[in-house]
């Protein structure tokens, strides 16, 4: 028994030493039905030669992958880029649904253990200017409608970091 607060120290250090690399999104991102929305997920360079994906569930470990690099960056409705310079990869969703409401991870695929930050994705009627949330706590992105020549734009500004 002597032993064991040694060795779950060493574990605790090894465990964050390997997840020292980071990975970030807004908590939550707001869209439209029928619109589309963006999603940047930013990390440190030394994860840009991993594969990063786009998953959907409610549990990280039991999500559902949508899009992936480098090969399924298209999927029907989605699409995956990865700037590894920038260090950010982003992913578009068109044509959204009630369907597509829900818990969502930007994820980097690495040996041992994988980074993920979780993104919520609500959607709001067209007829909304502009939503947001929550806007008065974590990262949010909030995404704005403008009409110009009878078309529905939507632009993505993101806060809170």
């Amino acid at each position: 028994m002597y032993f064991a607060a040694p060795v779950l120290c060493l574990l605790w250090l090894t465990k964050h030493a390997v997840d020292s690399a980071r990975l970030s999104a807004p908590e939550v991102v707001t869209g439209v039905y029928g619109g589309s929305v963006t999603v940047s997920c930013q990390y440190d360079q030394k994860l840009r030669n991993y594969t990063k994906y786009w998953c959907k569930g409610l549990v990280y470990e039991h999500c559902e992958i949508v899009v992936k690099t480098p090969k399924n960056r298209y999927s029907e409705r989605s699409s995956i880029t990865d700037d590894k310079e920038a260090g950010v990869f982003t992913v578009t969703m068109t044509s959204l649904s009630k369907s597509d409401e829900g818990m969502y991870w930007c994820v980097i695929s690495r040996f041992g253990r994988n980074n993920h930050a979780g993104v919520r994705l609500r959607l709001s009627n067209p007829g909304t200017s502009s939503s947001c949330w929550p806007c008065d706590r974590g990262k949010t992105a909030l995404v704005s409608n403008v009409t110009l020549a009878g078309r529905m734009l939507s632009y993505l500004m993101s806060g809170g970091y």
